[in-house]
């Protein structure tokens, strides 16, 4: 997979902001509905490529919701309410369909990658 560069925000004009956010809230959406579709295959049997693809979609949703942030701080959105409102979201999601490993329940593991990112919601 090839990496692009992501532009600053000081550089995109309001159409490309509100074009960009559309695009990161439809892209997290389906990547937290692909986790909780996969955390339902985990209760049936125990498969490591998919707790990897949870682990990394989880870390992919973060920086997903760090751009997002970026992005309505820049339309003059308050990040504040955005954070509380995907943090419930994103809590509901993963209390609804827990799964328990070695390595801790999900949000668990959700609750540490976000502490070391410094993410604090």
């Amino acid at each position: 997979w090839t990496t692009m560069q992501t532009p600053n925000v000081e550089d995109l004009k309001p159409e490309e902001l509100e074009s960009q956010l559309r695009e990161l809230e439809n892209s997290i959406k389906h990547l937290r509905r692909s986790n909780i579709e996969l955390t339902e295959f985990l209760r049936e049997k125990e498969d490591s490529d998919l707790r990897q693809a949870i682990n990394e979609n989880i870390v992919y949703i973060l920086k997903q919701e760090a751009r997002a942030i970026e992005l309505r701080s820049a339309m003059g959105i308050s990040p504040t309410n955005t954070l509380q409102q995907n943090d419930t979201l994103q809590r509901n999601d993963v209390e609804q369909h827990p799964v328990e490993t070695h390595q801790g329940s999900v949000s668990d593991r959700e609750q540490r990658s976000q502490e070391d990112l410094g993410l604090f919601l």
